[in-house]
């Protein structure tokens, strides 16, 4: 999460069950600084979209070396399809 978005309580619940349902691991992240993505301006559009940003923790970021751990690929993968079954 970064200093631009204010996550809904429900779609934080609805992860983390996700998670703990399909045994996926994860953590949480909470930055005082605006980060790379634009879920800070979604949630705000109009009269607010329910808005949950998944990230990935990514060394030498905007570089042409940016390195990312394969199980950490493969554990947003899941999610995402455990979040559209649900």
């Amino acid at each position: 999460a970064d200093s631009a978005t204010v996550y809904n309580r429900w779609d934080y619940a609805f992860v983390v069950d996700a998670c703990e349902k399909k045994e996926i691991k994860h953590q949480f992240y909470r930055s005082d600084v605006r980060l790379g993505n634009e879920a800070g301006t979604v949630h705000k559009s109009r009269e607010g979209v329910p808005t949950t940003a998944i990230g990935l923790a990514v060394r030498n970021l905007h570089s042409g070396a940016e390195i990312v751990s394969q199980n950490d690929i493969d554990a947003a993968a899941a999610l995402l399809s455990a979040c559209l079954e649900m």
